[in-house]
């Protein structure tokens, strides 16, 4: 059975089917976002955004700006844990950083982010010799490692305030304190 997928895989690239299957999917996933966004944006008015942008300080748009750019580029450090953690140490950073921020804006905002985030690593990673499998292992490593860090700071923050928590979840400040404890722990134990 391997070898008759193979086997079609090799006559598809020999024929250049799947680079053009790639562009046709590519198209589909653009023109279904944009359906998608017009829909969801059609009922804003325009000039009520353009005075609330207006009565925002500049500074505050360009310190909002900053924490976006920072936030995509810690995102390019698990890509880069993830090639290297599965061996691939001969794909350079830049193509790191290309595929976790392709990935991650168009994954995160089309939806359905890991088929179309899983789909724009493996266009960009096959071009460096990764396979399917290979992609699917960066994708769940990413995604375990991004997971890992949320629960890390939640913990954290649960730990140093427990009352915050408490205003949500109803539980009292002691008994959600001794939960971020066991989640600091449980992390700790599962990463040692």
């Amino acid at each position: 059975m391997l070898e008759a997928i193979g086997r079609a895989m090799a006559f598809l690239r020999q024929k250049q089917l799947l680079h053009r299957l790639g562009v046709v999917i590519s198209i589909a996933v653009i023109g279904i976002a944009c359906y998608v966004l017009y829909h969801m944006l059609r009922g804003i008015d325009t000039n009520e955004v353009l005075e609330a942008i207006k009565s925002t300080e500049p500074r505050q748009i360009m310190l909002a700006g900053l924490f976006v750019a920072a936030g995509y580029f810690t995102l390019t450090f698990y890509d880069l844990f993830a090639v290297r953690a599965i061996g691939h140490a001969h794909v350079p950073y830049r193509i790191n950083a290309l595929a976790a921020f392709t990935s991650y804006s168009i994954g995160h905002n089309v939806g359905a982010s890991v088929f179309t985030g899983g789909a724009v690593r493996y266009r960009i990673y096959s071009a460096w010799g990764l396979n399917a499998i290979d992609v699917a292992k960066i994708c769940f490593l990413a995604g375990l490692t991004f997971w890992l860090g949320n629960a890390a700071v939640l913990g954290l923050g649960i730990a140093y305030h427990p009352e915050a928590a408490a205003n949500i979840d109803q539980l009292p400040p002691w008994l959600n304190r001794t939960l971020a404890f066991g989640i600091i722990i449980a992390l700790v134990a599962y990463v040692v």
